[in-house]
């Protein structure tokens, strides 16, 4: 069998994809997607997943995924924006139909013997993006928008505990972007270059820099006064990039600040503040 899949916003996912004109409504066939990449802490890995593409009028086939003995196959969720996994969950083929229908996920609850739709209690549904199959055809992968949190404790993600059961959040990988200009500022404090403005403001030392983000931090408070957009991301923008040249004269990274930022997450200023 075959579903009809209706995406909100395919219409813009065509225009850009198909350079301005609209995809001409087809049949879909199963295709491989580029490579993702993700790294973490200096780890490496390529991903390379087969997934059904979705327009306006595309279909699921089914009949292609390989689902066990009991009907059904894991389903991994992953959140579109941070990369992080938010949870494992098994589905059967109506909990996919439903998913692609609904654009919302759906699973198959082995406990209770029924399908239910994330978020129906809580509230925090998970807006599907994009769904991927892996190269046997027996897992899928699904990309979302996650309203509120993944798991039922609470946490943001269900896999908040590292092997020793210490709690530890699966990471969040950060955009390709910072991780570029990142690595650039790294190189540039550990291999200086001539005329190089990143090396320059290092070989000035920290005063140097904390000058720089004072008067970057004035630039936003006056685009922010000034209720202009584009130059507001403008001013961040640098302010953001000599933050992380910062960091890195103070030997941290950005990946710091994302674990700190997770450290505070959910909780009030009074339980996270460092105690003076």
């Amino acid at each position: 069998s075959s579903l009809t899949v209706i995406h909100p916003k395919s219409t813009a996912i065509q225009k850009k994809a198909f350079g301005g004109r609209k995809q001409p409504t087809r049949s879909l066939n199963m295709s491989v997607s580029p490579p993702r990449q993700f790294f973490d802490n200096g780890s490496f890995a390529i991903i390379i997943l087969t997934y059904f593409k979705r327009n306006e009028n595309s279909h699921m086939k089914l009949e292609e995924l390989k689902f066990n003995d009991e009907g059904l196959l894991p389903v991994i969720v992953q959140d579109r924006s941070s990369g992080r996994v938010l949870m494992l969950a098994y589905a059967n083929k109506e909990a996919l139909e439903m998913t692609v229908k609904t654009g919302r996920t759906h699973f198959w609850s082995r406990s209770r013997k029924k399908i239910w739709n994330k978020g129906e209690e809580s509230g925090h549904f998970q807006d599907v993006k994009e769904i991927f199959v892996d190269c046997d055809c027996d897992t899928v992968l699904i990309t979302v928008e996650q309203t509120g949190v993944a798991c039922h404790t609470g946490k943001p993600t269900c896999f908040y505990r590292s092997g020793n059961m210490e709690e530890k959040a699966a990471p969040v990988f950060e955009k390709a972007s910072l991780r570029k200009v990142f690595s650039v500022i790294e190189d540039r404090k550990q291999n200086p270059k001539e005329g190089s403005y990143v090396s320059g403001l290092m070989k000035g030392g920290v005063d140097r820099i904390l000058k720089k983000i004072g008067e970057e931090a004035g630039e936003v408070v006056i685009a922010a006064k000034n209720e202009d957009k584009d130059e507001l991301v403008y001013e961040l923008t640098d302010l953001w990039f000599h933050s992380m040249v910062l960091l890195c004269e103070a030997g941290l990274s950005p990946q710091d600040i994302s674990d700190e930022l997770e450290r505070r997450f959910g909780r009030r200023k009074e339980d996270y503040a460092q105690k003076k």
